[in-house]
């Protein structure tokens, strides 16, 4: 392979596991954000 080449699978792979680690995080906020809302709404169903 190439410099140029090796060079070029290195930036794809690394905007890959940006793009990826974005997600992921973006993912576990909106997860948390979820959880808190269920967390607050749920002692108000249980008690009368």
């Amino acid at each position: 392979m190439e410099r140029s080449q090796v060079l070029y699978a290195m930036s794809q792979l690394t905007r890959y596991w940006m793009i990826t680690a974005y997600d992921a995080i973006i993912a576990t906020s909106v997860a948390c954000l979820a959880l808190a809302k269920m967390s607050t709404s749920l002692p108000s169903k249980i008690s009368p």
